[in-house]
């Protein structure tokens, strides 16, 4: 198993492009962004969706240790 810090700074340099506003948390817009960036349309519905899977906190945005949790299990 890894450990949660390795995970979080695995994804740290990918979460600090993506928080477009340096908040320290990526909003349903900013998902969006990325989501364009990397070649793929993605309708609003459907950014809801991975914003409900991923947003552990339920407080409508991801924080970096949210993000990283749903890309290493996403990535597998």
């Amino acid at each position: 198993m890894t450990d949660t810090n390795e995970d979080t700074s695995e994804y740290a340099a990918t979460f600090g492009m993506v928080d477009l506003d340096g908040d320290g948390f990526i909003s349903l817009e900013e998902l969006k962004t990325l989501m364009r960036a990397l070649g793929q349309e993605i309708s609003h519905a459907r950014a809801v969706e991975v914003m409900v899977a991923a947003d552990g906190s339920r407080d409508g945005k991801l924080s970096l240790a949210e993000f990283a949790a749903f890309m290493a299990a996403n990535a597998r």
